[in-house]
């Protein structure tokens, strides 16, 4: 069987990818849209972070960290625009 007949029959329709916004993200998150623009897929990114700490701390902490992750995903997301072209 050769490779286009594998891609048709295993049919991939969407890809996920976690990510941390780190050098090694950027590098699986690479592969994955490749891997998207491949097969056709749709293309899903996810950051997941433990709040379970700020929490404990009190909700000010847990508003800060809030703050703080979504800053670092914008700067994350225009880097990535560049590199991913």
């Amino acid at each position: 069987m050769s490779s286009p007949t594998i891609a048709a029959a295993i049919g991939i329709h969407r890809v996920l990818i976690a990510v941390a916004f780190s050098e090694a993200s950027e590098k699986a998150l690479q592969h994955a849209v490749a891997i998207a623009r491949s097969y056709g897929a749709r293309f899903y990114l996810t950051h997941v972070s433990s709040s379970l700490g700020f929490t404990l701390a009190d909700d000010d902490a847990v508003a800060m960290a809030t703050e703080v992750a979504e800053r670092d995903l914008r700067s994350w997301e225009q880097h990535m625009a560049t590199v991913l072209v």
